[in-house]
């Protein structure tokens, strides 16, 4: 769910992407290579705790909604 949601979050204007998590390191490394993000973390909380970022796109599957 997670290249899908950043496939359309690089289309919008004035918006980087600081960082991603993922329960599975390798895979979440590999999905921000492809788009270009730097940050890559397994704990979310490291994300939520940077006092640099302004919000949060939560992805999980459809099925988990």
């Amino acid at each position: 769910m997670g290249r899908v949601h950043l496939e359309a979050l690089r289309r919008v204007e004035f918006l980087d992407v600081a960082g991603i998590a993922g329960r599975e390191l390798a895979s979440a490394e590999r999905l921000a290579r492809g788009f270009g993000v730097e940050t890559v973390v397994d704990d979310y909380r490291k994300l939520l705790g940077d006092r640099t970022i302004d919000a949060v796109h939560i992805c999980t599957p459809n099925a988990t909604h």
